[in-house]
């Protein structure tokens, strides 16, 4: 197994802090929306073909 670099965690970390935005986004149209759906719905529309 190969080890986990220092690379994969940043790009790790920048995805990770790219999904909060759009859920922080998400939660600011619509204050009502669960996290959890705020979470799916930023994954979601990252691949998805629009």
């Amino acid at each position: 197994m190969d080890k986990y670099t220092f690379e994969q965690y940043a790009k790790h970390n920048q995805f990770s802090s790219f999904i909060e935005m759009i859920q922080t986004e998400l939660k600011n149209f619509n204050p009502n929306i669960a996290d959890d759906v705020a979470e799916a719905l930023a994954i979601e529309g990252l691949f998805t073909d629009h």
